[in-house]
């Protein structure tokens, strides 16, 4: 059976479809850079590489290849030109140099072992490796491991939790794309302001929020009122910093529990590194801290 993907309106298309015109557009936007910087060239000049979270099965990286190959990234013409890689093991190359240089001045063994934790927004990919000093070889130790715990795990728990001051009624009257709006603009926005000393975090409020509640006879200042901790300011959400650090905890418990057990179970690891937009965060810093 096909997998569909659904959108507004219970309206469905074939998954495939989906991710294929999805890397359509970002190959194309990709291509223009290219050309911006290099003027002319070939396809048969270009490797596209396509990561993927490391915990997908081959089902799933199998179906991203496909998508690829419909989405024009990769086809006859140049059979070697593109390859699906794991973000972690990006995530690993990349951490190599960097290693290497830190690990030599230091005057350590010849062998480095190291785990990256790669924190992105859907997934949490977590693998060890060793690196070579003298042939700057990086050999996988451990295979990779994880969880989707990344990012927008935290986004649902903090949308929720607006849902929650604003009240069944007025969440009800918004749609699936004021949803959206409201994560990529508002959450995003407030998760990036946070810094060690924070005690309020802001959320912006929408249009169609503001909207919503005025149609249900409310107000934001009576809906802020509605949960301990949260004020209404200049038509902003104001929440303690508790709150929003509690919509972190789940995600940073099965992280900090999944490290916990690899260091256990895979001996000899010498330094990890947290990568990715969410290692960002100074709650998930200062948990694996």
């Amino acid at each position: 059976m096909p997998i569909k993907a659904s959108g507004k309106g219970d309206k469905s298309l074939p998954a495939k479809v989906v991710f294929s015109r999805s890397l359509e557009y970002f190959y194309k936007l990709a291509k223009e850079e290219i050309s911006k910087g290099c003027g002319s060239w070939h396809d048969d000049e270009v490797k596209w590489v396509l990561t993927v979270p490391a915990i997908w099965g081959d089902r799933a990286r199998q179906f991203m290849k496909e998508a690829a190959f419909e989405a024009g990234m990769a086809g006859r013409l140049n059979p070697g030109g593109f390859e699906i890689a794991l973000e972690s093991e990006g995530a690993a190359l990349a951490c190599r140099n960097k290693l290497m240089h830190v690990w030599r001045n230091c005057g350590q063994p010849p062998v480095l072992r190291y785990a990256v934790v790669d924190c992105g927004g859907g997934t949490i990919d977590i693998t060890v490796h060793d690196l070579e000093m003298s042939s700057s070889n990086v050999k996988e130790v451990h295979r990779a491991s994880g969880g989707a715990w990344g990012g927008s795990y935290v986004d649902q728990n903090i949308k929720k939790l607006v849902q929650r001051i604003l009240g069944d009624k007025v969440s009800r009257k918004l749609t699936d794309d004021d949803w959206l709006r409201f994560t990529r603009q508002s959450i995003e926005k407030a998760k990036q302001s946070i810094v060690d000393d924070t005690d309020q975090v802001f959320f912006d409020v929408p249009n169609e929020m503001h909207m919503a509640i005025s149609e249900c006879g409310s107000t934001l200042e009576e809906a802020a009122k509605s949960v301990s901790g949260v004020k209404a300011r200049r038509g902003r959400l104001s929440l303690d910093v508790k709150l929003v650090e509690d919509c972190f905890k789940e995600s940073l418990d099965n992280i900090s529990q999944h490290v916990h057990e690899l260091v256990r179970v895979v001996t000899g690891i010498r330094c990890i590194l947290v990568v990715g937009g969410f290692a960002e965060s100074p709650f998930l810093i200062k948990r694996m801290e």
